[in-house]
């Protein structure tokens, strides 16, 4: 199972693990641009992969924040997932095998 964003991929580090690696796209520039997914973190909780998710998508969007401007950034990030979470109850579907 992979645990699909815009921008990421969360993937189990096996079928009985709660611990995640984590893969960020990014642009790759040059002869041919692309964009490519790139390990970002392996081993984490869901709860330190859905942060580096955060932090990656600030860093994208800003070049140079004051401290106050990023912690206020990163609550505003949080509290959109936690807003998308309670509408979207979580559905997991895996087909049984015989």
């Amino acid at each position: 199972m992979i645990i699909q964003g815009e921008f990421f991929q969360i993937i189990p580090v096996n079928e009985h693990s709660l611990l995640f690696d984590l893969k960020l796209l990014y642009e790759i520039k040059g002869k041919n641009p692309r964009s490519e997914y790139k390990d970002a973190g392996y081993g984490l909780t869901l709860e330190s992969a859905i942060k580096k998710c955060v932090q990656y998508a600030i860093s994208k969007k800003y070049e140079t924040l004051s401290l106050k401007e990023y912690v206020d950034e990163f609550k505003n990030a949080q509290k959109e997932l936690e807003r998308i979470l309670q509408q979207d109850p979580i559905r997991v579907s895996v087909p049984l095998k015989n």
